[in-house]
């Protein structure tokens, strides 16, 4: 992804929270199909931002 990349500079903090706008602004607590109870986006070492959650 360009803007993931543009940020991979700024370090792994930047990356995640460009990730997570982009999940906020896709909003999938609204469009899923079947009800979440949560959201989060992260890197496979365990570091996570939550998005939503119920």
């Amino acid at each position: 992804m360009p803007g993931l990349d543009a940020r991979s500079g700024n370090g792994a903090p930047a990356m995640l929270e460009y990730a997570a706008d982009l999940v906020r602004a896709l909003a999938p607590e609204r469009s899923w199909p079947t009800r979440l109870r949560g959201v989060a986006v992260g890197f496979d070492d365990g570091d996570f931002v939550l998005t939503w959650t119920a």
